[in-house]
């Protein structure tokens, strides 16, 4: 589903949040700039489902965000946590330790993609953190994890933690192609689950539902102000 065609402004180039948009280039540092980060089909859900994937050179943090789901491991206080699952657990920690600190250069210019690396990396630290055992007081968080992660939260000024963007809003893919706008409720499914339970997920896509709805409560909200646009306005700016 491609709903941004290439002259969409939401398709130009990112500014840097720090040094700001180049004179006369358009602010996209969100999804919806031009809206309150509200997107008039999809509410604050992203217009197309978001991306699956980095590129090649972040491959890494995919395949070891595939092996933690796949492996599912387990929370290091769990009672009745067995040695094979410690074993696994430390096996798979021990490969982000080894991770190199990839540059995110390449990223600044995509919301897309520091939507996607943030979801990643602070995934990848929940598991890294959470999979420890209990009596494991001194956490210290891998660089390859922290300095990347650090640098996309300027960006996106996000706390590096797993936040409701990277639970809800940017963590849903279709269970069937279709072009259909909004997306429909029942067509969703998570992307990444900690526990891989069919309770996590629906947890997750719950929310995401219930912001697909919110549009329709945005069009009664329209509605009610026409003709007086500036209404509008003045209501959601305060």
């Amino acid at each position: 589903m491609d709903l941004l065609l290439p002259s969409h402004f939401l398709s130009q180039p990112r500014p840097d949040t720090v040094d700001g948009p180049p004179a006369g280039v358009v602010d996209t540092t969100t999804l919806a700039a031009h809206d309150y980060d509200v997107d008039t089909r999809t509410g604050f859900m992203p217009p197309e489902p978001p991306m699956t994937r980095l590129p090649g050179l972040f491959e890494p943090w995919e395949v070891l965000l595939d092996e933690a789901q796949v492996q599912s491991l387990q929370l290091g206080r769990k009672p009745d946590i067995t040695d094979a699952e410690k074993e696994t657990s430390e096996s798979w920690r021990a490969r982000v330790r080894e991770l190199p600190t990839i540059p995110t250069t390449v990223l600044m210019q995509s919301e897309l993609l520091l939507r996607r690396a943030h979801h990643v990396l602070a995934w990848l630290m929940h598991f890294y953190i959470h999979s420890l055992p209990p009596d494991d007081a001194d956490v210290h968080i891998p660089a390859p994890i922290t300095i990347p992660l650090l640098q996309i939260c300027v960006q996106l000024q996000l706390p590096p933690v797993v936040t409701y963007s990277d639970d809800v809003l940017y963590n849903w893919a279709l269970k069937q192609p279709s072009t259909q706008t909004p997306p429909s409720p029942d067509n969703l499914r998570s992307l990444t689950l900690f526990s891989g339970t069919p309770d996590e997920e629906a947890f997750y896509i719950t929310s995401a539902r219930c912001e697909l709805r919110g549009v329709a409560a945005l069009d009664i909200m329209r509605d009610w102000v026409v003709p007086r646009p500036e209404t509008f306005h003045d209501m959601l700016a305060g």
